[in-house]
């Protein structure tokens, strides 16, 4: 079963890849539009990784030092 898992993982990584990779190919007429819009989409992926992998642990580092609901409210607040 892990394995399955390690599988499915590389192959979702391989095939974003070549999505990639086909973007390459497609040529806009207005080419700085285009490579505004992909920088701003992989800036959002980027913030959007970073901040689910920091709240989880974060929120873990919390509530050694405060109870359970004040933890909540501090990463809320």
């Amino acid at each position: 079963m892990e394995i399955l898992i390690a599988l499915t993982i590389s192959l979702v990584a391989g095939l974003s890849t070549v999505v990639g990779a086909l973007f390459i190919f497609y040529k806009p007429a207005n080419i700085n539009n285009f490579i505004g819009s992909c920088l701003a989409f992989s800036a959002t992926i980027m913030i959007l990784i970073s901040v689910t992998e920091l709240i989880p642990e974060g929120f873990i580092y919390i509530k050694y030092k405060y109870s359970f609901i004040s933890s909540i409210f501090i990463l809320i607040g």
